[in-house]
């Protein structure tokens, strides 16, 4: 009986233990842990005036409207994609439900070309798509290719030049190349025709502004309308024919029986061609002391002084025709050129050629009779 009670006793002071702990400890809550939303910057997009960019806004929900704060300046369409107008700034609002997102566009103007190519006499326009102002616009060289008000660009002569546009205190600009269009640059291209027993001699003038390459190519027929085939063609051409100047193109006839004959209708084709080298002249140069004499018996020669009046350039390569005229009468023509030597600025150089057998034959009594010589200068360079 004893021993149950030391049990019971020791049970009750082990409870009281545990009760007055219960008492004494005290009662800690559960902690809440705040969370918040960390609202993203609104992003900003660019875009030219005329293009277009989709916008991400609200990704994954459904029903999402899109507007934009100003119409004027871009617009936006169901799904997203904005469309810049005219150079600004607009805010693009995407909503579904009660949920929203915003961002911000930013649209710029921008030239249609930033490079072109126009040719001499003809026409392109330049626009600045999307301008917020009147656009003003200039030249860099009004000698290659003027500009109007409303960016009309004019070709004027071969070359390069920086067509700008300022516009709300921006500058744009495009880097034009002017070229020769053929059939434009003929048009102010004029001929006329003489014609000795080799060839038919073209005298073709450029009323152009600008210098031009000339090429022709004649195509003989007989009496029968019937064209004449020639092995190597009937071609001449000019590599640097200035404004107003005049060269002298020689398209030979076709043989018959070993002699030149002159056919009965022939169709001459030209073309017109941007110059390459830069250092053509014609201009400065010209012809004194032409004359034709009697060098020996049964031979006679013509001769002739080529003067460069230029103060500075030297002229490596002078290319010239020589017609031999009786009286009025065209008896022969050639071209003749000085590239062995130089042409120093204020200088002349004495040239001679017999007139006998130019043109093959073993006969030199018509040409025994020439009694007048003209010189034509077609080109020369200078390295």
């Amino acid at each position: 009986m004893g021993a149950i009670m030391k049990q019971l006793k020791k049970m009750l002071t082990a409870l009281c233990l545990i009760l007055s702990m219960a008492v004494t400890s005290p009662i800690v809550a559960p902690q809440t842990v705040a969370t918040v939303e960390a609202k993203a910057a609104a992003k900003t997009y660019k875009v030219n005036a005329g293009k277009k960019i989709k916008v991400s806004l609200l990704s994954g929900y459904s029903n999402v409207k899109y507007a934009t704060s100003n119409k004027k300046v871009a617009t936006v369409d169901k799904k997203g994609n904005v469309k810049g107008v005219k150079a600004g700034t607009v805010t693009i609002t995407a909503k579904s439900g009660r949920k929203s997102a915003s961002c911000k566009v930013v649209v710029s103007a921008v030239l249609n070309k930033t490079k072109a190519e126009v040719a001499a006499d003809k026409k392109i326009v330049l626009k600045l798509v999307g301008a917020p102002a009147k656009v003003a616009w200039s030249t860099s060289n009004k000698k290659i290719a003027t500009v109007n008000a409303k960016g009309q660009v004019t070709g004027v002569r071969p070359g390069k030049v920086t067509i700008t546009a300022k516009c709300a205190k921006k500058i744009y600009k495009c880097a034009v190349t002017v070229g020769v269009d053929s059939a434009t640059a003929l048009k102010k291209v004029s001929v006329r025709y003489e014609e000795c027993p080799c060839y038919t001699v073209a005298f073709v003038t450029n009323k152009n502004v600008y210098p031009i390459q000339i090429y022709a190519s004649a195509q003989y027929y007989d009496a029968q309308k019937k064209s004449i085939a020639m092995k190597s063609g009937s071609k001449d051409s000019n590599y640097c024919l200035e404004p107003n100047k005049t060269t002298i193109l020689l398209l030979p006839h076709p043989k018959k029986s070993g002699n030149y004959y002159i056919p009965a209708s022939k169709k001459v084709t030209y073309t017109a061609k941007k110059v390459v080298a830069k250092k053509w002249n014609v201009g400065a140069m010209m012809s004194n002391d032409e004359h034709i004499e009697d060098k020996m018996l049964g031979e006679k020669r013509a001769y002739y002084s080529i003067a460069n009046l230029s103060t500075k350039e030297t002229f490596d390569y002078v290319f010239f025709t020589v017609l031999v005229y009786r009286d009025n009468q065209l008896l022969y023509a050639y071209h003749e050129n000085n590239q062995m030597e130089s042409l120093i600025p204020r200088s002349m150089k004495k040239y001679e050629k017999s007139l006998c057998n130019l043109d093959g034959s073993s006969t030199f009594g018509t040409y025994y009779q020439a009694n007048k010589i003209v010189i034509n200068f077609d080109s020369a360079y200078c390295y």
